[in-house]
């Protein structure tokens, strides 16, 4: 009687150290993927594009001639679409009011439509001065990063 009371303790001990050794095992492994996943994810998310802030330290300067000149044409790392001014201009007819979607706190949004019959959506930078410059690029890059995966470009 004994002796099987003793076979039954280490069969009972045996199946507790291996139901222990999987249990380990399987967190582990789920562990594992786990930060092979985020990792993966991460990576993706970094080189399809930058932080915003990194953005706005890449970014070229918005400061333009007020003469005739086009604007200056920001791109940032993100390998977006270039348009003119002059392309926009033509996109929106004109930027007419006709055309306003909505006004932002740092500028009007056209509706447009490309060369090519895509229709945009054109926001155009009201509020002179660095101040004004800062909260667009940051509303733009808000737009970019929460709302719109089709963002094509940026021109400011």
């Amino acid at each position: 009687m004994e002796g099987e009371y003793r076979r039954d303790q280490s069969t009972a001990l045996l199946i507790i150290v291996v139901v222990a050794v999987l249990s380990l095992v399987s967190l582990t492994l789920a562990f594992s993927y786990y930060c092979y996943i985020s990792n993966k994810v991460a990576k993706h998310l970094e080189s399809l594009s930058k932080s915003p802030k990194e953005e706005r330290e890449n970014a070229a300067p918005l400061s333009g001639s007020r003469s005739g000149e086009e604007p200056p044409v920001v791109v940032s790392e993100r390998r977006v679409q270039v348009f003119t001014y002059k392309q926009l201009h033509s996109a929106t007819a004109g930027f007419g009011k006709g055309n306003v979607v909505s006004h932002g706190s740092s500028g009007a949004v056209y509706r447009g439509v490309l060369a090519d019959g895509r229709e945009v959506a054109v926001k155009i930078m009201d509020r002179p001065g660095m101040q004004g410059e800062e909260e667009f690029k940051l509303e733009v890059s808000r737009c970019y990063y929460l709302f719109f995966l089709n963002l094509y470009s940026t021109c400011l």
